[in-house]
């Protein structure tokens, strides 16, 4: 019948507090979940990590967002549209920006790059 549905899909990131609490935000996660409901309404198919979330695979640590970037790396059908979205610390090292997950401290930054 033609070419499969193909889905837009998100990557939504919202971190409020971090686990060192010296650099903790306000509002990142309030503005994520606000887009996440929006891009459902839209269709999206929409991965929402957030600092304030129960479970420990919802939380935006540096291995659950590398996995939710991987997740979409491999998608059978490449989708439609694909939407990345980040609220909280970013920083430069080495002259190259990151992007600080909630366990920056601990696990490290992820440069812009991956």
């Amino acid at each position: 019948m033609g070419d499969p549905v193909r889905l837009c899909h998100a990557l939504v990131i919202g971190v409020d507090r971090y686990e060192e609490g010296s650099a903790d935000l306000s509002g990142c996660v309030a503005g994520a979940r606000a887009l996440a409901q929006v891009l459902a309404d839209a269709d999206y198919q929409v991965a929402l990590l957030v600092s304030n979330a129960p479970a420990a695979h919802q939380r935006p640590t540096l291995d659950n967002v590398r996995l939710r970037l991987g997740l979409l790396q491999d998608l059978p059908t490449p989708p439609a549209r694909v939407l990345f979205y980040f609220a909280g610390h970013g920083a430069q090292r080495d002259g190259a920006p990151h992007l600080l997950a909630e366990d920056a401290q601990r696990a490290g930054w992820l440069p812009l790059r991956e």
